[in-house]
């Protein structure tokens, strides 16, 4: 427990003498000098403890509960006198804090209250009774110092934890009694986590109001945080003389101010319905921790100024935990770090997320028997003043155990940064134990031989001997060293792996060298799967510094041959997209470069700075063309083409808007009616309009002549404006109407005097970025991305980030968008699915993506700039989708030929799509049935000429012939509902399985139903059919967990039963080509390899932790590829088991997959609303794959652009 003693006109501490800060310690009442950001937060919680006589304050981990109350509301009540504080009435006061729950509390209460009281009592030769807490206690202490009590009871969560069940009720009671005395003066405060708030239940039965006053401690808002990190500063520097005092650079606390908000770390519901505006908060622990490092290296340097570079040179926020971390951990035992590595393990996924976890659970999964070995190592890094995890609240199912979670997300890369390291030097260390073990040995062996030698009387015998031992001891040596070069490989090796696994989610181009070392080390299967999925999500193709400070821009040309990279420094660069190679660097201009556009022909190069000025270069011959530089503030610019020139249309405060020829340096007119400084200007597509938004009007004048054509007055503010629509008829612009925020609007300029409504609203108004047929429009709200019909105005999808996003582009289709921002991922987007999530997302950039773009060239290209001072360019996999619907994509499947592919929707959309011309027939509706959730498969006939169909709501299935204008003749109905689909090779039967666990079988001729073959137990559901290849015989997966093979021709029981009855379900199965190999899938993620002829289990594989939608075999049996609920594939080898890799190429769950004929590709079919066809990276030998990996880093190591996949830009037609 913290003193008591009151601190009236105590001296700050010792150590905030020295730094104004306190890193991740509470602030205590000896700081109250330096506590700034809680005032309004301490005087309501200081109103609430008089007025009420039990008030309940809560808030999240790490929010500053203890720091407030300790700093904020004991320290001011206890040493402001009356006459200053008396506007909160406070009188003669005995303010108790109290935060020690280990003990008894009531008997530690009244020692708490004694300690409390003020060494001059209001009467003299008082002494308070002893004993616990009680009624009788504090009526004896108010009426004989008549003085209120005020109790604060802190960390209030540990006294569930801590107190026997006796004590604990004990305490309860008191409470109930002391808040039921009538005329008692003494009023209470209990401060609780968030996620242990529901604890306090227990205390209802004594204390029948207790949640009636409650109040939430919210993060720091921006204007507290900014007070924490100056104030502190003000009074640091009061009093001291100006050669000793320190100041702080106002960029760095904006930047500071975005790089610890809270927002970045929230989950958002994946809904599409309005939401409340959050405000910005910022991580109040992390704010403390990175001033105080930043306070010692400024105070190292000799400095007298917080700089900006000096966090940039630190690494940012991220890296400055990082290296607190590795100091925490640094201080446990050896066994403790051991046991931290072991769980750390499981409370970090690799990409870096956070999950909790209940010690018991921990133990279990890092394989040690008793929970109580890592419960002292989980209160170690979760509790004191430099926490690294923190207790979450307990899961419903197990309400007595509290789960452990990392303290902050900014911690997750750190955390399996240290655990990479960690594991790597104890493989390492064990490895060069190893190696000293058997030199030891060998050493013993030597010397006895020797002995041996002494011994002899025999000259020539000895030699003998000698020499033998000497070949012996040479063999010896030779196989034991080249052993330990084995474990040496193979531990160098495995931490390799581990580190590749660890950085995949971060940085996979670092991760591909990684696994292709490891590969090298030992050539294993699992480095051979690490460098597939590894080169496979790599999409970095090459990365160029565009100055020395943060990069802002990064666009393409209109060709795509190179792009133009712009930095906070001024500088601006030239690159050739094929190379890498650098072209040319612009003048380095005065302010940092916040846009860079280039003219319709790519002949000329528009820049704008903040100084504020706009200039145009040549882009053959870097030659400066036309430089505007008499606006006071940013310049706003847009080209356009007039009489086949190009043209300049410029804006911005300080004047009106202007056309220019850049190429001739004139002026060709001003846009006087439409008014002065417009803050943004807009062409329309024909470049005959052009539009302007003022402070309160926006205009739309003849590009020609610079005649007003229209013109509305708003109320409010104007900002980012754009012609939208094929005839340019209407505009959009972002508008704030006053004390409002921002939101998207739109004009119909033509037609309409007045602005509409907004849209949803936006804290910043964003740039608008329209697809290429300016048909649809889309725009920045805050975390997410909106996209809009341009003909009608209406919101058409929501694209939803985890962080706030800066950037969006459409590609050259339209069909795609690229959004960046915080959190450095660049993410791309196929819009338009019930769904959407990113289809791909570009890892490796180190800070905020500033802008992102497609290449105009080629849809697979893009480009990146990011405040790590990077531009980089991404090449995306290539479209690879054949159709597209609205809802999920359930069912893809081959043709025989392999010419042709049938998808079919959950909606019972077919699209039929041929592969030699790309081309698709029109979608056909096979249901308008959309009231259940059903869903279909889809197989072909094996002469190709149609397909069937049927759902799982179907009692028959359907057959829709190519030649026919509609489905054939039905098929008899059973008597029960269907599962599963399947066609014998002759294509003279069709099998599905039925609700009374049976195959059921249709002569597809005739359509009648010819028999039903029975499995035992009809609660069952015979879940899913196949036909061995080239036989008489189908086989039955059913949910009782086997699998049973009939002989179709004839009826009666099974020739064979895979698996054994009771079992786990089984949800899909598979037969090979060569119809040898059985592969079922159970329910638990489970893939079961079986021959066939003997029945014999050959492999048990261990799937994805989620849903498998369908499993299926390489066309020569070698692999086995599982479709997965996470939206990936995943491959393995079918002979040895081993796990080839997987690979992602939708944003949803994969409901079907299939190989083509030459097994080089995979179909697949997703809830994302796509069916694609892809090449199956995992399949590839690694002696084709290696020589490509090589390429890749090759260049990397060079500086120069990575080879690009050729096959990524193949044309790919779409329904």
């Amino acid at each position: 427990m913290i003193s008591n003693t009151p601190t009236l006109g105590a001296a700050p501490s010792a150590r905030l003498a020295d730094c104004p800060y306190k890193g991740l310690q509470s602030y205590d009442e000896g700081d109250e000098e330096y506590y700034f950001g809680r005032d309004g937060d301490r005087d309501l919680v200081i109103a609430n403890l008089m007025a009420s006589r039990l008030t309940i304050l809560y808030g999240p981990s790490g929010v500053g509960k203890s720091s407030l109350l300790r700093a904020g509301v004991a320290g001011l009540m206890r040493s402001m006198p009356r006459t200053a504080f008396s506007y909160l009435a406070v009188g003669n006061a005995v303010v108790v804090y109290f935060a020690s729950w280990r003990q008894r509390p009531l008997e530690a209460l009244g020692e708490a209250l004694r300690a409390a009281i003020p060494g001059g009592p209001s009467r003299p030769g008082y002494t308070p009774p002893d004993g616990p807490m009680s009624v009788e206690l504090l009526r004896d202490v108010t009426e004989n110092l008549d003085a209120d009590v005020y109790f604060i009871l802190d960390q209030f969560e540990e006294e569930a934890l801590y107190a026997d069940p006796e004590s604990a009720e004990e305490f309860a009671s008191e409470l109930g009694r002391i808040l039921g005395a009538q005329n008692l003066r003494a009023n209470l405060l209990i401060a609780v986590r968030e996620d242990a708030l529901a604890k306090l239940d227990r205390l209802e039965g004594h204390v029948p109001a207790l949640f009636e006053n409650k109040l939430r401690l919210e993060h720091l808002d921006e204007h507290a945080a900014r007070a924490a990190i100056e104030q502190p500063l003000v009074r640091f520097n009061d009093g001291r003389p100006e050669d000793e005092r320190i100041t702080i650079e106002p960029a760095l606390v904006d930047e500071l101010l975005v790089q610890l908000r809270t927002g970045r770390l929230s989950v958002s519901d994946a809904g599409q319905g309005s939401r409340d505006m959050e405000a910005v908060t910022i991580e109040t622990p992390f704010l403390q921790l990175v001033m105080t490092r930043l306070w010692a290296e400024e105070q190292a340097r000799g400095s007298h100024v917080l700089r900006l570079s000096t966090l940039r040179e630190l690494g940012n926020a991220e890296r400055i935990v990082r290296t607190h971390l590795d100091t925490v951990l640094a201080a446990l035992t050896d066994t403790q770090r051991s046991v931290a590595a072991s769980i750390f393990r499981y409370l970090v996924t690799p990409s870096g997320m956070k999950i909790a976890h209940t010690a018991e659970d921990l133990a279990e999964y890092a394989g040690m028997t008793d929970e109580r070995d890592i419960v002292p190592v989980l209160e170690e890094l979760s509790s004191g003043r430099e926490r690294i995890l923190r207790p979450v609240e307990p899961s419903m199912d197990r309400p007595s155990s509290p789960r452990y979670e990392i303290f902050h997300d900014v911690l997750g890369p750190a955390v399996l940064d240290w655990r990479r390291r960690f594991v790597a030097d104890v493989a390492r260390a064990e490895s060069e134990r190893e190696l000293q073990s058997r030199k030891h040995d060998e050493e013993v062996r030597h010397r006895e031989t020797r002995r041996r030698l002494r011994r002899t009387r025999l000259v020539a015998a000895a030699l003998v001997v000698l020499l033998v031992g000497t070949v012996v001891v040479g063999v010896l040596a030779k196989r034991n060293g080249d052993e330990a070069q084995r474990n040496a490989d193979a531990a160098r090796s495995s931490a390799l792996l581990s580190q590749s696994r660890e950085l995949l989610a971060s940085r996979p181009a670092v991760a591909l060298a990684r696994a292709r070392e490891a590969y090298e080390l030992t050539g294993e299967p699992a480095a051979a799967a690490a460098v597939r999925v590894a080169y496979d999500a790599d999409k970095e193709r090459l990365v160029v510094r565009a100055g020395t400070g943060s990069a802002y821009v990064a666009r393409f040309s209109p060709d795509g041959k190179s792009f133009v990279t712009g930095s906070s420094d001024g500088r601006v660069k030239l690159f050739d997209t094929a190379t890498g190679r650098l072209i040319r660097q612009f003048p380095t201009a005065k302010g940092g470069i916040y846009r860079a556009q280039f003219s319709p022909d790519g002949s000329m190069l528009e820049i704008s700075t903040g100084v504020p000025d706009a200039t145009v270069y040549d882009v053959e011959t870097g030659r400066s063309l036309l430089v505007i530089d008499d606006h006071q503030y940013l310049v706003t610019a847009a080209w356009g083409v007039m009489d086949g020139d190009q043209v300049l249309f410029t804006g911005g405060y300080g004047h009106e808007a202007r056309s220019w020829s850049p190429k001739t340096g004139r002026l060709l007119l001003s846009y006087k009616a439409g008014g002065s400084d417009p803050a943004s200007v807009a062409v329309s597509g024909d470049s005959t309009k052009v539009a302007l938004a003022s402070t309160d009007t926006l205009s739309v004048l003849d590009s020609r002549s610079g005649k007003l054509l229209k013109k509305t007055q708003f109320d409010g503010d104007l900002d980012s404006l754009a012609f939208v629509g094929s005839k340019s008829d209407r505009l959009a612009v972002w508008i704030r109407p006053p004390d409002e925020f921002w939101g998207l609007a739109f004009w119909d300029w033509n037609t309409e005097t007045s602005i509409a409504e907004r849209s949803d609203v936006s804290r910043t108004p964003s740039a608008i970025a329209l697809s290429p047929n300016r048909q649809y429009l889309a725009s920045v709200f805050d975390k997410e991305v909106h996209i809009f019909n341009a003909g009608t105005g209406e919101l058409e999808q929501r694209l939803r980030a985890p962080d706030l996003l800066y950037a969006v582009d459409f590609s050259p289709d339209g069909s795609y968008v690229v959004t960046g921002g915080y959190g450095g991922q660049v993410a791309v987007w196929r819009w338009g699915s019930s769904e959407p999530a990113p289809v791909a997302t570009m890892l490796g950039h180190g800070g905020t993506i500033e802008d992102v773009s497609f290449s105009p060239a080629r849809p697979d290209l893009l480009v990146s700039a990011a405040d790590d001072g990077t531009v980089r360019l991404w090449q995306a996999t290539r479209d690879s989708t054949v159709a597209k619907v609205t809802y999920w994509m359930q069912g893809a499947d081959l043709s025989p030929d392999g010419r042709t592919i049938a998808a079919v929707s959950d909606q019972g959309v077919l699209n039929v799509w041929h592969r030699s011309s790309g081309q698709g027939d029109e979608p056909e509706w096979l249901s308008s049935d959309t009231t259940q959730v059903v869903y279909w498969r889809v197989r072909w006939l094996p002469d190709a000429t149609g397909v069937l169909v049927s759902n799982n709501w179907a009692w028959a299935p359907q057959l829709r012939e190519l030649s026919a204008d509609d489905m054939s003749e039905p098929f008899d109905e059973n008597d029960r509902v269907t599962f599963g689909l399947a066609v014998s090779t002759s294509g003279k039967l069709v099998a599905m399985g039925d609700g009374n666990n049976r195959v059921v079988l249709w002569n597809v001729a005739s359509r009648h139903i010819e028999r039903r073959l029975s499995g035992a137990g009809q609660k069952d559901t015979m879940i899913d059919v196949v036909f061995r290849p080239r036989s008489d015989l189908v086989l039955g997966a059913s949910t009782d967990g086997t699998v049973r093979m009939w002989n179709a021709s004839k009826s009666g029981d099974p020739v064979r039963v895979f698996g054994s009855p009771g079992t786990i379900p089984l949800s899909n199965m598979a037969v090979s080509a060569d119809g040898k190999w059985l592969a079922t899938v159970s329910v638990d993620y489970e893939v079961r390899v079986y021959r066939i002829d003997d029945g014999q289990l050959v492999q048990t594989l261990h799937g994805p932790s989620s849903v498998i939608g369908d499993v299926t075999f390489s066309p020569d049996a070698s692999r086995v590829a599982v479709a997965a609920g996470d939206g990936r594939v995943y491959v393995w080898d079918r002979d040895t088991g081993e796990a080839r890799g997987s690979m992602q190429r939708h944003s949803g769950a994969v409901n079907s997959v299939e190989f083509t004929p030459d097994g080089t590709q995979l179909i697949t079919a997703s809830d994302d609303g796509t069916a694609a066809v892809y090449d199956c990276t995992p399949c590839m030998e690694m002696a084709n794959l290696i020589p490509k990996v090589a390429a890749r880093l090759d260049a990397r190591a060079k500086g120069v652009a990575a080879p690009f996949d050729e096959s990524s830009s193949r044309p790919i037609a779409r329904t």
